[in-house]
């Protein structure tokens, strides 16, 4: 694809364009449509375009702010039911190390993702009313920094401490969104309790919630799941108002429902993966890697054993080397007991890769009935997303995603087995069922976005954007009603029915009815005769052209028949149409 739109200098010399394919036919592919209020798309933005999610009716990008050396960028969703791209997120952290987004692993439509939000003393979580406004106030503030520096006649030397303070201005934050990042919210804070690891780390900025615009809540810099796990995601990060930028500062946290709530596993900076199914949760130290701290039993206990051997093993122990995890690597599925630790050092470009297996640590035997949870026997339970939700609520009443309630088969915690062994697919960890709708199956129409990214955030207005015209929609109709949007459309690939209905409401149109609309009725069927008489007209003015018009072989020139009247004319016509055959024909001279 290549896509975008702009005019003049080096603009609109590369399109996206996007197709879906049903299986059916050859895609028909259409060219983008940016939101009007967004702007050119500059090529250099194209360039770094970022499928990050696709189904059967959606596909998510990301597209890079216009200018490169912003740290962020926005997320757009493309479906074949609406005629332009969507934002879903705004100012998603685009860092060195890469994109601060991910798919939760085997729970359809839940993402967990950063954005990097300019503080100026304002709500970091509300949504921008004005497309790239963030992006404008930044403009402004480095502006006001160069006036500044020329006033006072600031050099180069101390570019370090201002790069600094440029990177304090932006508080990067993590969101959770369970209906394809359609509404966002902030990860929910563990609840601290005495000695646990979340006190310890809670900073004094959290002891005051009442008074801060911004209360706090858990923000991660990297974090990891698995399909073969579901629900389960192992996180590194701290709490607090913001990401904290010192390493030092963070912590290892642990979701079993898909993000919705967390507590503190570990101290300290870690590097971290899923093992066998779940069957094991890993954690590498990061500055210390000589050995490693494992979960057997869901998060409850862990324990520690030491990371590789021989060579390797003595590189981590040595505190010369200053041994730091670059990397760790473990096969995509997440199924095996197996993985690999990539070690470096300040100092050398080289790196080690040492082996790391929990296969003979993990002595327990295979987990026991995975067809039959229900059974009190079983290793296996039945878990869904929505349990969270509904232990929210005093009612207990039932919580569907994307208009299903879907629950999925898992380890129970404390059941030291083997998941593995038993080799569970992924059509065997799940089971749907429809639900009826509520608010939260409605995505904002087109021209209306999320006031902000906090739970149950209404659809608002985008400035700039003309709304539905009632008196406008009535004039172009004859019909006595027209559909009005309310800010409101159902979410591609919600599969709710019944229930609450936010779709577009009818308002009548008083001057299509009575005596009115039976005369502007009339009027449209006399234009429509109108029109009808003058497409006949043209037809039949083409079909006496071809019918009277130059035979085979002959030229277009226009025949003197079609410039006299009468009998004598047409005899004329006749043998001027001959000679003009003959001095046509192929091998004949004039």
């Amino acid at each position: 694809g290549g896509g975008g739109g702009g005019s003049g200098g080096n603009f609109g010399r590369l399109q996206l364009w996007l197709g879906m394919d049903d299986g059916q036919k050859t895609p028909q592919f259409q060219a983008a449509e940016w939101p009007a209020n967004m702007g050119p798309v500059r090529s250099r933005q194209l360039k770094h375009l970022q499928v990050l999610y696709t189904a059967e009716h959606m596909t998510l990008l990301f597209v890079p702010a216009a200018e490169g050396e912003l740290p962020w960028g926005h997320v757009f969703r493309f479906s074949p039911t609406t005629q332009e791209l969507e934002p879903l997120l705004t100012d998603v952290h685009h860092p060195s190390s890469g994109l601060a987004w991910q798919a939760i692993a085997g729970i359809e439509g839940a993402f967990v993702a950063n954005r990097a939000v300019l503080d100026q003393g304002q709500n970091l979580d509300r949504a921008e009313r004005r497309f790239n406004a963030q992006a404008e106030a930044a403009s402004e503030d480095r502006a006001e920094d160069a006036d500044s520096d020329e006033a006072t006649g600031a050099s180069g030397s101390g570019e370090g401490a201002g790069g600094e303070a440029e990177n304090e201005r932006y508080a990067v934050r993590t969101y959770i969104s369970v209906n394809m990042g359609l509404a966002w919210q902030p990860l929910r804070a563990p609840l601290p309790s005495e000695g646990s690891a979340a006190a310890r780390a809670l900073p004094a900025e959290c002891s005051k919630q009442g008074v801060s615009k911004n209360p706090c809540s858990l923000h991660l810099t990297r974090w990891t799941s698995a399909s073969a796990a579901p629900g389960i995601i192992l996180g590194v990060g701290n709490v607090g108002v913001r990401l904290s930028e010192n390493p030092e500062h963070h912590s290892v946290f642990l979701s079993r429902d898909a993000g919705l709530t967390w507590k503190a596993v570990l101290e300290g900076p870690h590097m971290v993966t899923i093992l066998g199914h779940g069957d094991a949760l890993v954690a590498v130290p990061l500055r210390t890697p000589n050995k490693i701290f494992y979960s057997a039993d869901g998060g409850v206990t862990w324990a520690s054993t030491p990371l590789g051997s021989g060579d390797s093993a003595a590189a981590a122990e040595d505190g010369k080397s200053a041994a730091a995890v670059r990397g760790l690597f473990t096969h995509p599925s997440h199924t095996d007991l197996r993985g690999f630790v990539a070690l470096g050092s300040d100092v050398s470009p080289s790196m080690t890769v040492t082996p790391l297996s929990l296969a003979g640590t993990l002595t327990a035997g295979s987990c026991k009935l995975p067809d039959d949870s229900s059974n009190v026997g079983s290793d296996f339970e039945r878990w869904s997303p929505a349990d969270a939700l509904e232990d929210a609520h005093t009612s207990k009443r039932p919580v569907c995603l994307l208009g299903a309630r879907t629950q999925y088969v898992r380890r129970k915690v404390g059941r030291l087995c083997r998941t593995g062994d038993v080799k569970p697919t992924p059509s065997d960890l799940r089971n749907d069922a429809p639900c009826e709708c509520t608010a939260a199956d409605w995505a904002c129409d087109v021209g209306f976005h999320r006031a902000s990214y906090t739970p149950k955030a209404t659809c608002d207005p985008l400035d700039g954007i003309a709304q539905p015209n009632v008196s406008a929609l009535c004039a172009a109709t004859t019909e006595g009603h027209v559909l009005v949007t309310r800010g409101y459309v159902k979410s591609p690939g919600n599969r709710c029915s019944g229930g609450v209905d936010l779709s577009p409401r009818p308002e009548p149109c008083p001057g299509n009815t009575g005596l009115s609309g039976a005369l502007k009725g009339l009027f449209e069927r006399f234009k429509s005769i109108r029109i009808t008489l003058c497409i006949v007209s043209i037809i039949g003015l083409i079909v006496l052209y071809h019918f009277k018009g130059p035979r085979p072989g002959g030229t277009c020139m226009m025949s003197a028949k079609l410039r006299r009247f009468g009998n004598h004319a047409k005899q004329d016509e006749f043998i001027e149409d001959d000679e003009e055959r003959e001095f046509l024909l192929p091998g004949r001279n004039s």
